[in-house]
């Protein structure tokens, strides 16, 4: 793994734990990027996709359960 695709990695795992701390887990929970305080490009890669982070129509932004 290259050190560019090492260190977004560790920005999604981020992204998504302040994701968690924020109760953004289900669609009527999702929040925007701003208020979660993380840059949206970052939510929006495929790595993100990769560890349940779901976009809402509207723009806002959560993480899916995992079973």
């Amino acid at each position: 793994m290259s050190t560019l695709l090492a260190a977004l990695a560790v920005r999604v795992e981020l992204a998504r734990k302040k994701m968690l701390e924020a109760g953004a887990v289900s669609p009527e929970t999702a929040k925007k990027a701003k208020e979660l305080g993380v840059d949206e490009y970052i939510i929006k890669t495929r790595i993100a996709r990769g560890k349940g982070i779901t976009a809402t129509a509207d723009g806002r932004y959560y993480v899916k359960a995992t079973t």
